[in-house]
């Protein structure tokens, strides 16, 4: 595993965990209606498809969340996928709950080298209610949450190359920072910055081989001024900004595989 420090942002009651305490976290007793499924359960078999699957991990990090004194009640992990991306990593999140606060979640996203910078591009609800047979129905349901990341991935540098060839002017770029922030993508207090850092890019890369602002840049410009965005939101956040970009970049839904917001 690699050693970089980790880029996660909590809530307050929340904490960069350990695996080892992810596995020690108390599930809570099952309900008539609501089976909780303990972290571990699923960490467990994400790691083992991952690798059946032939995708590298090359670190992972985890985050627990403790909720009406429920503690490590929400969990969060991210294992960066091996790559052969000069610029970026293929991130895997998955995040689950013992209490009723998120549905079970499982998303394809990317690092950005340069900046660190996270983002999701494309989230996948596992639709499955925490009832009786959750255990049952368990490697079945990671298993095709695991083959939708692999068909994913070619769709994810689809979109980025995408993003990354569409110039985009000042003026178009403002046009839709404000439709990010009626789309509550971008907080009213954010809009300056998100439109400042498109305009001046803290990173050279974010340019392209031009020397000119795009579409990617404006990405970057979002994901850099919310770069301590809570991991527990993030993944709305982003499929909602994806979303506005797309139609910019000459993207359609339905030209990729999933594309589904949390």
């Amino acid at each position: 595993m690699t050693d970089r420090k980790s880029t996660f942002m909590m809530h307050c009651g929340a904490h960069i965990a350990t695996i080892d305490e992810v596995a020690n976290v108390i599930t809570p007793p099952h309900t008539a209606t609501h089976y909780p499924v303990p972290h571990i359960a699923l960490y467990e078999q994400f790691k083992d498809r991952l690798g059946a699957g032939g995708l590298r991990i090359v670190d992972e990090q985890h985050a627990l969340h403790t909720k009406k004194d429920i503690v490590g009640c929400n969990w969060f992990a991210l294992f960066e996928l091996e790559s052969e991306r000069a610029d970026y990593n293929l991130v895997a999140a998955f995040r689950n709950s013992h209490g009723k606060f998120y549905s079970m979640l499982t998303g394809l996203g990317d690092r950005a080298f340069v900046c660190d910078n996270l983002a999701f591009n494309i989230t996948f609800q596992l639709c499955r209610k925490h009832t009786r047979n959750i255990f049952r129905d368990l490697p079945s349901l990671v298993s095709r949450a695991v083959a939708g990341l692999m068909d994913a991935r070619v769709d994810q540098d689809r979109r980025i190359e995408a993003y990354k060839h569409m110039p985009l002017t000042p003026p178009e770029a403002d046009h839709l920072i404000m439709d990010m922030a009626r789309s509550r993508v971008v907080a009213p207090n954010k809009v300056l910055p998100v439109y400042n850092e498109f305009v001046d890019p803290t990173h050279d890369e974010h340019l392209n081989d031009d020397g000119e602002r795009t579409v990617w840049t404006l990405r970057n410009a979002v994901t850099e001024v919310y770069k301590d965005c809570s991991v527990f939101t993030l993944p709305k956040r982003c499929a909602s900004m994806h979303g506005i970009l797309d139609l910019k970049s000459n993207l359609i839904e339905g030209e990729f595989k999933v594309l589904q917001a949390a």
